[in-house]
């Protein structure tokens, strides 16, 4: 196992704060990352207000010091009818589901308080990846697992994406997907006790006490690997 030497932040702005679910990608991505030696700081946007995301994005980029910033979108929409309207009967409001919408606020919210590149990527992202890709804009698309996204990850961030697989890239306007590689499940077990207590309380939101998440993938032993 490598020692940690540089970090990135992992945000996630799809939740929906009616029936919040645990991001996965918070719990597979730190395991693929840390074996390139790189840590992974997880934070999820759910209950803090969009007028404060690039504020709270400004704080934890001066504690942590990134060298880049992921953005996982795990879902586009919902199957259910309700989840698209507003309830302002609740206390704050009830936020309507939106995903996509939701992620590129947060993308709007980045570049006046800092220059880090931008990567996006989650199952929802490889579900429509070249019109989200088209619309959101991010500096590199990360489609598939992240293992090939860490492994070279000095190259990365030096630029040289055009080799690097599972990545998709504007090069003069134009959108390039790069070759696409799966990779096996971890080995080892990634979501331990320790680290969801950890995401949870310490990472993932640092406004609440504790969340009540729901964790469908740890109570089926589904969470095998990941498109963060």
């Amino acid at each position: 196992m490598n020692i940690s030497s540089e970090s990135v932040l992992l945000l996630n702005a799809s939740n929906m704060d009616v029936f919040p679910v645990y991001p996965y990608a918070f719990i597979q991505v730190p395991a693929i990352a840390q074996r390139a030696g790189i840590k992974v700081i997880c934070n999820d946007l759910l209950g803090i207000r969009q007028a404060s995301w690039g504020h709270t994005v400004e704080a934890l980029v001066e504690r942590h010091s990134p060298t880049m910033i992921l953005i996982a979108l795990r879902n586009t929409d919902s199957l259910t009818a309700q989840d698209y309207e507003r309830d302002e009967s609740k206390a704050g409001g009830r936020s309507a589901c939106f995903p996509i919408e939701r992620t590129n606020a947060l993308m709007a919210s980045i570049p006046s308080v800092s220059d880090l590149k931008i990567a996006v990527g989650g199952f929802g992202f490889c579900v429509l990846l070249n019109e989200i890709m088209h619309y959101l804009r991010p500096d590199v698309g990360v489609f598939g697992a992240p293992d090939a996204f860490f492994a070279p990850f000095e190259e990365i961030k030096a630029g040289n994406l055009g080799r690097i697989a599972n990545l998709l890239v504007f090069q003069d306007s134009q959108l390039a997907s790069n070759s696409r590689i799966f990779f096996p499940p971890l080995a080892e077990t990634e979501y331990t006790p320790q680290v969801i207590e950890e995401n949870q309380v310490e990472e993932t939101h640092p406004d609440l006490v504790l969340l009540d998440w729901e964790l469908p993938g740890l109570l089926v032993g589904a969470l095998h690997f990941s498109d963060f």
